[in-house]
């Protein structure tokens, strides 16, 4: 995969109409979505992933407390986004 690029994707299907998953942080990047009322079997997620050294950094924790900050409104109005604790240990 590669990062989202609305150059690359918007009005690129016929008759600009293009049927897609999406997800809470996607929507957001993507613009103008409309949701159909439709579950999908499938899970998705996004990770923070370091080299085991830097882990314990704390420019690392630092970096992850923030993301967490940042996610943590939305997890409260989005019930699919699902916030995990950080790890404990190695």
């Amino acid at each position: 995969m590669t990062r989202y690029r609305r150059e690359r994707w918007e009005g690129k299907g016929e008759q600009d109409l293009l049927v897609a998953y999406a997800t809470v942080l996607s929507e957001q990047v993507a613009g103008r979505l409309v949701r159909l009322p439709m579950q999908l079997p499938i899970s998705s997620g996004e990770a923070l992933v370091v080299r085991r050294e830097w882990a314990d950094h704390p420019r690392t924790l630092a970096l992850a407390d923030l993301l967490r900050q940042r996610l943590g409104p939305w997890a409260l109005t989005h019930g699919e986004l699902v916030m995990t604790p950080p790890p404990s240990g190695p």
